[in-house]
């Protein structure tokens, strides 16, 4: 079996596996899957909400805890390699104390807050104990985690009665001396600052509240450093210290919101001793302000403790959470979150045991990937440091405290949306430290879908890279470090390198020794790969893709020049070569598909918006769907033989995927053809001789079924009826058919000789398919080319089609074939009659034209309504053909077939004009206006939706349904009134849902769209007006009310508030504050684009363009609407009415709109 890889790094190193337990090997981090979920807790993470996990590193156990029960355990002790491939673990189930009013809520998921557990270590050689508490301070004890011991009533119970309004908050047991329940510290705290000891003994448990009333000198000494109150708040978490008085006490810190509090705990039942308290809150925020340099003086700051451990060395680590802006509707929104490890100092106070906590470093805390790791951590330093792994929800970043070391990385979990960490432990986290530092630092996490892993940190070789020496070996040299110089002088030679004209032109100062002893091909591979995934350090940033490809592509080609150059080619293996040449390959295609999707752009106004942005789709996709997370200055290049599988998919998305079919061709081709390129001209380069593909894209193993899949549906569209008599088309998506049966039987070719069985089984499938292919190929009218195939690969069957409908020379032809293949040739040509099926295109034939009638019958009978049009076509009927095509079009419900049939019908009545096009001719103008108005629409439509669309990709929230993006532009466009007028709202949002769909909806509803939305189109106004007076199905009074409403908004959207006192204003500025009003613009661009409809039968002054349409006139209107809906819909029309009244009455708004007429010479037209 294979196990998926549940960790990503941003160390760049090859994944080893040398067991069945995944090892991911990094450069000083290793990732180990040591325990799988047991199939009982795997289905309980699958299907429960709210949960979490808890691990303990001494007994090896783990549990899970739900709202009722927990599942415990042993993940130590077992055979990991049948546990991997059994997944049998016995699971001991306990029942969690519920109290009636546990009801305090979660507030990161609204749920109830869990159970607090935690597991008791064991008495000598017992099993280990559970014990549990209810957030309201119900505490029961299992002293024994077996099976056998499991019983309703087999545990001790204890009821510690908790102030009203408070809860549980922490619980935590520490281990002071051997493994035994007698020597634990058991701690709960609460929100409200209120400190317990739980006592386990053999006849029973018992708590304590504790005390924090100090001597009289200790409160002398707390009131010098100490302000007079500070406030405690909730019960974060506690770690211990020192051990004090011959090991008699031990120091407990206890963190708080804001401020830190010092104990000290002796064995059970002893004192236990308040020592102080301190405010911390604010010092760490002065701090926070003085070392992060993004924060400025006027930005405010929102900190949270999240926790804190004791170093070897004495000192106090807290881990924190902030956010900064300049207001706090930023950090509201989370923005610039950084997590930061504070170093605490102590200073001691006289006569006290007392000390002051000063801040003294904050190491921030480097997110090196595109994560959001969100605000809540925790913080294990494994035997106090240096070590430091900070586990938040779905990665850990891994880093030290050793002085001078930057070392810092991040290990994510790959299943981003199903996968989190609910779990962890450390080796002497939260405790003693009185061995020396570990050589390697560890810790245990559980995940709710993989399992247990081990992640570890090479501290040994961080303290080698620090300090340049090491007690057993001398890295200076070393093999690791001769490695390192290597990749790094051929770095440099690569990237200082400028690209000659000649390709092997590498300046000799570039030259690297042969005779260097690192090793090249570890650097080579290395180097090659981070030019490939964007990840070089050396890349320069282009902001242009194209010129960021070249310089990869570039870098590509040096790299293996230099190599070349420096005589060092045949210290390369194989693979090395390969992998080089295959890397180089990727690159030169990702260039080549740039390129052409570049050229793409600038035909906008010649290709659909979908065809140019079908790459792009089936990117996003893939990325989707594969759960890959680009960082910045990468891109898709290492996928890009996946990107092939989504085109298929994002085809079948498509309401006209015929549309798409030959967009994906050209991409899949040009793709296929620069690989081919590639290997043509630079395989000698890399000295390549073997024929292994396994490593090239296009060897990825769904690729036969996308080559396969775009065949069938080429081959389909060109046998489809509709485009028979587009030529230029024919003949291109033929000449595609071709060059997809040449790769795909090619590629089939390659694969039935690797030698791996199951890619030779998947290649037979499409083997089986080829007789079929090839006669397609036939009866598309490729007969020469399908000739020369079926040769090739000794299609003979094919070959007797190809003879029988080339219809020329058969005889000849017959004789050559059986002649050279014999019975290879003769039995499928017997065959051919027994079998043969002729198929024509129906309205390419001959008889088209001399049985016109009897073709018309067929395609009645046939229901092919809607391509008589193309029968009027080929009998070179244009015009007829034209007229019937803007009548399709105009009946059409979605956009995007209106536009097909509204292209068609302007195409047939040019071909119809000739080559003399007389535009002065009046019947010329007035089609060609006809077909305009409704191109102009349809631009209106796409605008709409591309504004929606743009709106939606432009939120920081992703709307994963269509109710939620239609709620989400509501909000956008339409915020401002909705609530005003709820009845337009309706109207509008069921429009928005239909134009997101693609739908053509009535001008009226068009209309409300264009004018209500808050940020409108450009030209909505006039647009609209122009779609109103070109729409021949609305009636007159119904466009009149129209009309009236689009002026009525317009008056209603300018700004006349400026012009109340015009003293100041010179004539210059007035006209041109009139020249930028809706008003102005809309009467200038319908005035010059309206021919023939004189100004008052579409301009209504602001006295006339008052709603007055009747009840009856909407039930006319709008038959569907009910009684109380038209009601609703005429009160927010009046409210329009209301607002218009109030313009006219304080603004002066007739004169100014008179004056807009007299700027535009219109005041005798409309007079």
């Amino acid at each position: 079996m294979s196990l998926s890889n549940s960790f990503s790094s941003t160390d760049n190193r090859a994944v080893t596996s040398q067991t069945p337990l995944l090892n991911l090997e990094f450069q000083k981090h290793v990732v180990e899957f040591t325990f799988p979920l047991p199939k009982e807790v795997e289905e309980l993470t699958r299907d429960t909400e709210a949960y979490i996990g808890v691990l303990n590193w001494q007994t090896e156990h783990a549990a899970v805890v739900t709202q009722t029960h927990c599942f415990v355990w042993d993940y130590g002790g077992v055979d990991n390699f049948k546990q991997l491939f059994e997944r049998e673990t016995s699971i001991y189930k306990f029942k969690m104390p519920i109290c009636d009013d546990d009801d305090i809520l979660d507030d990161s998921n609204n749920h109830p807050k869990l159970p607090l557990v935690c597991i008791i270590p064991s008495n000598q050689h017992q099993k280990p104990g559970l014990l549990a508490c209810s957030r309201r301070g119900e505490f029961r004890y299992w002293e024994d985690i077996t099976r056998e011991s499991v019983f309703e009533d087999h545990y001790s119970s204890l009821k510690v009665y908790l102030q009203e309004g408070d809860y549980g908050t922490h619980l935590a047991c520490y281990e002071t001396h051997q493994s035994s329940q007698d020597s634990c510290i058991i701690i709960f705290g609460s929100a409200r600052s209120v400190l317990y000891r739980i006592n386990i003994s053999k006849t029973g448990m018992s708590s304590s509240s504790l005390s924090r009333s100090v001597g009289i000198m200790e409160n002398f000494s707390s009131y010098l450093w100490l302000s007079s109150k500070y406030d405690t708040g909730e019960i974060i978490t506690t770690t211990l210290g020192n051990r004090l008085e011959n090991n008699l006490l031990s120091e407990v810190f206890v963190l708080m919101e804001k401020s830190l509090e010092k104990w000290a705990f002796g064995q059970a039942r002893s004192v236990n001793k308040y020592v102080q308290g301190q405010d911390i809150y604010n010092n760490i925020i002065q701090e926070i302000y003085l070392s992060d340099s993004r924060i400025k003086k006027t930005d405010q700051v929102d900190l949270k403790l999240l926790d804190i451990e004791f170093t070897r060395n004495g000192e106090l680590i807290i881990l924190v959470s902030y956010f900064f802006g300049s207001n706090q509707n930023e950090i509201v929104e989370n923005k610039n979150l950084s997590h930061a490890l504070v170093i605490l100092s102590t200073e001691e106070v006289q006569f006290s045991d007392a000390v002051i906590y000063k801040v003294d470093n904050i190491h921030r805390l480097k997110n090196q990937s595109n994560l959001s790791l969100g605000p809540q951590a925790n913080l294990v330093m494994p035997n106090g440091g240096p070590a430091v792994f900070v586990v938040f929800s779905q990665a850990i970043i891994i880093t030290t405290i050793l002085e001078g070391s930057n070392y810092s990385n991040i290990v994510s979990l790959q299943d981003q949306t199903r996968d989190r960490i609910i779990g962890f432990c450390g080796e002497g986290s939260k405790s003693w430290h009185d061995r020396n530092i570990d050589r390697v630092s560890r810790i245990n996490i559980l995940t709710a879908k993989t399992g247990i892993m081990t992640c570890k940190l090479n501290l040994m070789e961080i303290m080698d890279e620090r300090d340049h020496t090491h007690d057993q070996m001398n890295l200076d040299n070393s093999q690791e470090m001769r490695d390192r110089e290597l990749k790094r002088m051929l770095e440099q030679a690569v990237f200082n390198t400028s690209e000659k004209a000649g390709n092997d032109s590498v300046p000799v100062t570039n030259y690297i020794s042969c005779e260097h002893d690192g090793d090249i091909n570890s650097a080579a591979i290395e180097i090659s790969d981070e030019i490939m995934n964007s990840r070089s350090q050396y890349l320069f940033d282009f902001i242009e893709l194209k010129s960021q490809l070249n310089e990869r592509c570039n870098k590509m080609s040096l790299l293996i020049q230099i190599i070349k150059f420096s005589n060092m080619l045949d210290k390369l293996y194989p693979s090395t070569r390969q992998h080089l040449f295959w890397n180089a390959e990727k690159m030169a295609c990702a260039l080549k598909l740039w390129e052409y999707y570049n050229s793409s752009l600038s035909l906008r106004g010649q290709t659909e918006e979908s065809q140019r942005k079908l790459l792009v789709s089936a990117i996003r996709d893939c990325l989707k769907e594969r759960e890959i997370q680009i960082k910045p200055n990468e891109d898709i290049v290492r996928e890009i033989g996946f990107i092939f599988t989504y085109i298929e998919q994002v085809i079948s998305e498509q309401e006209d995927s015929n549309l798409l079919i030959p967009e994906a061709n050209n991409i899949i081709l040009l793709s296929f053809e620069a690989a081919f390129n590639f290997r043509r001209t630079n395989k000698d380069l890399y000295v390549i001789t073997s024929n292994c593909l396994k490593e090239s894209w296009t060897f990825h193993p769904e690729l036969l079924k996308v080559l396969y899949q775009q065949f069938e549906k080429t081959s389909d569209i060109i046998q489809d009826s509709d485009i028979q008599n587009d030529g230029e088309k024919i003949d291109s998506l033929k000449d595609q058919l071709v060059k997809l049966a040449d790769i795909l039987l090619g590629a089939t070719s390659e694969r039935l000789n690797c030698d791996d069985s199951m890619t030779r089984e998947d290649a037979q499938i499409y083997r089986n398919e080829w007789t079929t292919i090839l006669k397609k190929l036939v009866r598309v009218g490729k007969s020469d080319d399908a000739f020369v195939l079926s040769e090739t690969y000794e299609e003979y069957k094919i070959l007797v089609d190809l003879i029988m409908s080339h219809g020329q020379n058969i005889d000849y032809y017959i004789k050559k074939y059986v002649n050279k293949y014999q019975e290879n040739f003769e039995y499928p040509l017997y065959e051919w009659y027994v079998e043969k099926e002729l198929y024509a295109d129906l309205l390419s034939q001959s008889h088209a034209y001399e049985y016109k009638d009897s073709l018309q019958k067929f395609l009645n009978e046939r229901n092919l309504n809607g391509i008589s049009w193309m029968h009027d076509i080929y009998l070179n009927r244009y015009g007829e053909a034209s007229i019937k095509l803007r009548h399709l079009a105009r009946n059409q419900s979605r956009v995007n077939r209106n536009k097909t049939f509204l292209s068609m019908s302007k195409l047939s009545f040019l071909a119809e004009l000739g080559d003399e096009i007389d535009l002065k001719n009046e019947d010329v103008q007035r089609n060609l206006d006809e077909i305009d108005n409704g191109f102009e629409l349809l631009k209106a439509y796409s605008d709409l939706q591309e504004e929606f669309v743009s709106f939606l990709t432009s939120q920081r929230q992703y709307h994963d349904t269509k109710p939620k993006q239609v709620n989400a532009i509501m909000e956008g466009t339409a915020g401002s009134w909705k609530h005003h007028k709820p009845a337009l709202s309706q109207i509008y949002e069921k429009q928005v849902i239909k134009i997101l769909d693609g739908e053509i909806i009535p001008t009226s509803e068009l209309v409300e769209v264009m004018t209500l939305a808050d940020k409108k189109m450009e030209n909505a106004f006039p647009f609209a007006l122009q779609f109103t007076l070109n729409d021949n199905k609305i009636s007159e009074d119904h466009r009149r009310t129209i009309l009236q409403t689009i002026w009525r908004r317009i008056y209603l959207n300018d700004n006349w508030e400026i012009l109340l006192d015009t003293s100041n204003i010179s004539d210059e500025e007035l006209n041109k504050h009139i020249k930028s009003t809706f008003v102005y613009v809309a009467l200038e661009i319908v005035n010059r684009s309206v021919t023939g409809i004189p100004l008052n039968q579409w301009f209504y002054p602001p006295a006339e363009a008052f709603f007055s349409s009747t009840i009856e006139q909407f039930h006319k209107w709008f038959p569907l609407l009910s009684e109380e809906q038209i009601k609703s819909l005429i009160e927010d029309y009046l409210k329009e009415n209301d607002d218009l009244k109030h313009y006219i009455d304080n603004y002066h708004l007739d004169k100014y709109v008179e004056y807009a007429l007299g700027l535009l010479d219109l005041k005798s037209k409309f007079g």
